[in-house]
C-alpha cells in the first residue's frame, strides 16, 4: 500500500532528523547565532528544550499530513476537513489562548500544538484502518 509505506519512508527521515534535534542542539544553535550575548543568554537555553517539542511535532506532522492527504485523495475530504476543524480549535486554538491569558509561557503553547498533532495523527490512523475511503468514488460514473 503506497501511503502506509510513505508514511514509513517519511518517519524514517523525520526520525533522523529529530535524532539530531534532541541529541545535537547546538548544531541548529549556531545557525541562528547573531553576535548578541546578551539576548543569546536568554535565548538560548529555550531552545534545546523548544527542539524536543520540534522533533515530536515533525514525528506526528509527517503522519498527519501523509494520512490526510491519501484520505483526501480517497475522497474522504469531509471527515479530514472536520476532524482538523475540531481538533485545531479545541485542543490547540482555545487551550492556548486561555492558558496564555492565564500566564502559560511558550511551553505550555508548544505542548497544546504537539498535542493537537499527535491526537489528529492517532485519529487519521484510525480512520485509515477503518478502510471507508476504499469504497468512496472521486469520479462519479456515467
Amino acid at each position: 500500500m503506497t501511503a502506509v509505506r510513505g508514511v514509513g519512508w517519511c518517519l524514517l527521515y523525520t526520525l533522523l532528523n529529530s535524532l539530531l534535534f534532541i541529541g545535537v542542539p547546538a548544531l541548529f544553535l549556531r545557525i541562528f547565532e547573531d553576535g548578541d550575548a546578551e539576548r543569546w543568554a536568554a535565548v538560548g537555553p529555550l531552545i534545546p528544550i523548544l527542539l524536543r517539542f520540534v522533533a515530536a511535532y515533525c514525528l506526528f506532522e509527517s503522519i498527519s499530513l501523509l494520512l490526510s492527504a491519501a484520505l483526501r485523495g480517497a475522497g474522504d475530504t469531509r471527515f479530514v476537513s472536520l476532524a482538523t476543524l475540531v481538533f485545531a480549535w479545541s485542543i490547540m486554538v482555545l487551550p492556548a489562548v486561555i492558558a496564555s491569558r492565564l500566564g502559560g509561557g511558550l511551553y505550555v503553547n508548544w505542548l497544546f500544538a504537539t498535542t493537537y498533532l499527535i491526537l489528529l495523527s492517532f485519529v487519521f490512523i484510525w480512520r485509515f484502518r477503518q478502510g471507508k475511503w476504499r469504497a468512496m468514488r472521486v469520479i462519479e460514473s456515467a
